[in-house]
């Protein structure tokens, strides 16, 4: 199989186990189950010496279901009970064909990949990938193994932005389980919020995986590019460079991503660089105060509104609820925006203590209206 990844020797061990694995069943297509299996109880190594080796060590997904308090027997069998029900084909089918879920377990396995840095796909990276499969979820249960805690992925489109245009993801990060098992070393008042950390992943896209700018002069190492960044995303957040930066790349992005991930915000002269892309037309959003005179002449189709942020309804096909656009009127209120973004969505007394007190915006009421009229715009 040529998946045009690379795999550690382990892994493609395990994916080849899990080819015989289907083989042996008579089954016609290959499953997530099959690796799940093969990763759980890995046939002996016949290049070795059985009987006068040392005993084989617990598989890595038979640690990892152990360290979740789960019972690797009982995920044992159910997957194996999962495996029987399969439909085999007598006599044998001739080749045994990969099943799209086999596909989406190895291409989220590349996404963890790419994100880390490794070189090559490794067991920890199917493990993960596989733990996302719907069929997997509900052997784990069968395990006693809880429903994995909420998980979010998130997208920062911040080549050639301000630096102040993306400040707002700090408070996100501040809500992630990384913050918060920093904040619990040094203050023992985190414990009471242990169930409301989040688990989550920054895609920092670029072009090129090479050094990229923002302003002023701060240059920040992309972990994806546009075109490798997955597209179903939980969040993707869009700071505003100058009209001249509009690469190709991003501009497919963008309308690849659309209907996949669930909300989408920008923050300053960001929403007009989604903007470019026809993705707003027929919506409301804003954009910087002093450049909404250029916006409403560069893309006249959009209902530019004067307001220090929007939110309205956009399309999406993906689970979990109905997709969400946020557009912000500027830097400073952008990062409003996502703290109220935060307030709604997470509980409010975490997002309070651990991140919106320390930036005093917990100080006043966070509304979407100006109090003053706007000036004369460009």
């Amino acid at each position: 199989m040529n998946y045009r990844m690379e795999f550690t020797d382990r892994a493609e061990k395990a994916v080849q186990d899990a080819m015989a694995l289907a083989e042996q069943y008579a089954h016609s297509q290959l499953l997530p189950v099959h690796l799940a299996v093969s990763l759980l109880d890995p046939p002996a190594d016949q290049s070795k010496d059985q009987q006068n080796g040392p005993a084989p060590s617990a598989s890595m997904f038979r640690q990892v279901v152990e360290r979740a308090h789960g019972d690797p027997q009982l995920f044992d069998r159910a997957l194996k009970k999962s495996l029987v029900r399969l439909p085999s084909q007598d006599p044998p089918p001739d080749q045994v064909s990969v099943a799209p879920g086999f596909h989406a377990v190895l291409r989220k396995a590349q996404e963890l990949q790419k994100v880390q840095r490794d070189s090559f796909i490794a067991i920890d990276h199917l493990i993960t990938a596989l733990a996302e499969d719907h069929n997997i979820q509900t052997a784990l249960r069968e395990a006693n193994i809880p429903k994995p805690k909420l998980s979010l992925r998130i997208g920062v489109m911040m080549e050639a932005v301000q630096l102040a245009d993306i400040t707002g993801i700090d408070i996100l990060g501040n809500l992630s389980r990384t913050h918060y098992e920093g904040g619990l070393a040094i203050d023992e008042e985190f414990a009471k919020f242990e169930k409301d950390a989040v688990d989550m992943t920054f895609y920092y896209i670029g072009s090129t995986l090479e050094p990229t700018g923002t302003s002023p002069s701060l240059m920040y190492l992309p972990n994806v590019t546009y075109d490798t960044c997955p597209r179903d995303l939980d969040i993707i957040i869009i700071g505003g460079p100058l009209p001249s930066h509009r690469p190709p790349p991003a501009d497919r992005f963008m309308k690849e991503a659309w209907l996949q991930t669930r909300v989408w915000m920008t923050t300053c002269i960001g929403s007009m660089w989604l903007a470019s892309t026809g993705l707003l037309d027929g919506k409301k959003a804003t954009t910087n105060r002093s450049l909404l005179g250029a916006a409403k002449q560069a893309h006249p189709n959009v209902e530019w509104l004067d307001q220090k942020w929007a939110i309205t309804d956009k399309a999406y096909e993906g689970p979990n609820g109905k997709g969400e656009l946020w557009t912000a009127g500027g830097a400073a209120v952008g990062t409003e925006m996502i703290a109220k973004y935060c307030l709604q969505n997470f509980n409010p007394e975490y997002v309070k203590y651990v991140a919106l007190h320390s930036l005093a915006l917990d100080e006043y009421e966070l509304e979407p209206f100006y109090h003053t009229k706007a000036v004369a715009t460009v």
